[in-house]
């Protein structure tokens, strides 16, 4: 049993190297960036500023919150339509027998249990 736990783990640490680069490494570099001033024409020109950013947005007479979350609503509603749109057209293609559908299903089922154990 042991041999098997570690032929697992050997072979999950490229799974876990992709999810630290693409998942945590940019909200990680994005907490950073709430704090620092940027200019986007001259990108050297970086430095901390604390809350400067978050005071500028609350204190801008523009800022507009209602639109912003009516915003974030609209996107958030069509992203979950084509993710579930997609998650289920998949499903119903899964259903079929085609060439190749045992690693197929086995590749679906590894990522959903690799992201469970997360």
């Amino acid at each position: 049993m042991r041999k098997n736990f570690w032929k697992f783990f050997v072979m999950m640490i490229p799974a876990f190297i992709l999810l630290i680069v693409f998942t945590y490494t940019p909200i990680i570099r994005g907490g950073v960036m709430a704090f620092q001033r940027y200019n986007m024409f001259d990108l050297s020109d970086t430095g901390f500023i604390g809350f400067g950013n978050f005071k500028a947005i609350i204190t801008d007479r523009n800022f507009d919150f209602v639109r912003i979350v009516i915003n974030t609503l609209v996107w958030v509603f069509f992203s979950l339509i084509f993710q579930f749109g997609l998650g289920f057209g998949l499903a119903l293609l899964m259903r079929k027998p085609f060439k190749g559908e045992e690693s197929t299903q086995l590749s679906f089922s590894i990522h959903g249990r690799c992201r469970d154990l997360l």
